[in-house]
């Protein structure tokens, strides 16, 4: 009979596994043999893969495609949609992925900014200075027309270990609607402007105008108020 328990030696924090085998001898009497092995590495690998994996259901509820490049830099797929899922099939476990997807369907003028963006070296020095969440914003070309979308990168692991993840979300109505209300308001300043820069040329010439016969009423008032006891003038 073979059985597998794990202990937790707290003051060593130490996971031990133990297997038992027990047998009876010749003479009736019951025996065993406990080998005893230390599962602290696999123990904490597995709760730490298993707390990076509820990490990264809980930041994918609001993207549509999720990547992750791990320890040892590989990348990995945790969601795609199915359509470039369907696009991208023989790629799929390529450790090449995000330069595959970026070649294909980031739009040519965005292309060499996005591939710096998201080298992971880069992340990391970024992540120093700009704080713990990277987000940047890129056009792709779906269906023969521009869509904008968003990356979001975090780092789920620690600094000496970093697992970074990639969310990818559609942000085009809400990024057309921006720049729609930016064009708006640009445009709305130049008319100002225009209608301040006519509106100081018509007093201008409002002025000239005013000033010409003013200047005549001002001088004949003059030689008035001079001559007031010349009845001949």
């Amino acid at each position: 009979c073979l059985t597998t328990h794990f202990i937790y030696h707290s003051k060593s924090s130490r996971y031990i596994r133990l297997f038992s085998v027990y047998a009876k001898n010749s003479e009736g009497h019951i025996i065993a043999l406990i080998l005893a092995r230390d599962h602290t590495a696999i123990k904490q690998r597995k709760e730490r893969d298993s707390y990076y994996t509820n990490l990264i259901k809980g930041l994918a509820i609001d993207y549509e495609n999720i990547f992750f490049i791990d320890e040892k830099n590989k990348t990995h797929i945790y969601r795609m949609t199915s359509k470039l899922k369907e696009e991208l099939k023989d790629h799929l476990h390529s450790a090449d992925i995000l330069d595959i997807f970026a070649d294909k369907y980031v739009y040519k003028e965005d292309l060499d900014n996005f591939k710096t963006v998201v080298d992971k070296n880069n992340i990391l020095k970024l992540m120093k200075t700009e704080g713990e969440v990277i987000r940047f914003q890129f056009r792709v070309t779906l269906h023969n027309q521009l869509t904008y979308y968003e990356v979001k990168i975090i780092n789920v692991g620690t600094n000496e270990s970093p697992i970074l993840v990639f969310g990818f979300t559609n942000v085009d109505k809400e990024t057309k609607d921006r720049l729609y209300r930016q064009e708006f308001l640009k445009n709305a300043v130049i008319q100002m402007q225009k209608a301040n820069k006519a509106k100081d040329v018509f007093l201008s010439n409002m002025s000239h105008d005013l000033r010409t016969p003013m200047n005549a009423i001002v001088g004949y008032a003059d030689i008035a108020i001079n001559h007031l006891q010349q009845e001949e003038i």
